[in-house]
């Protein structure tokens, strides 16, 4: 598999990424989240935090891994343009 470039900056584990974007991929979700990602922009902050907050009831990492890929300006951007890039459908 090649790694794109903006790959290699994410500060989460890789596998997390490409296990949610397989998973939003799959429920035909990808387009959603990327229409309410772009419209939303402002709060992906309190909605990471939000995710924090309620990680303790849930005990999910795979909920942190969302929280820490929105709460960084940068590491969401490279997110959604993995989630899109063509290289990514399988």
């Amino acid at each position: 598999m090649n790694q794109l470039c903006y790959t290699l900056t994410m500060n989460t584990d890789f596998e997390d990424y490409k296990n949610w974007a397989h998973f939003l991929q799959h429920s035909k979700l990808d387009h959603i989240f990327s229409f309410v990602f772009l419209s939303f922009a402002p709060i992906k902050i309190i909605l990471a935090q939000s995710i924090y907050l309620i990680q303790p009831f849930t005990h999910s990492s795979k909920l942190s891994n969302l929280a820490q890929i929105l709460e960084e300006p940068k590491t969401a951007k490279l997110f959604h343009d993995y989630l899109l890039s063509k290289e990514n459908y399988e």
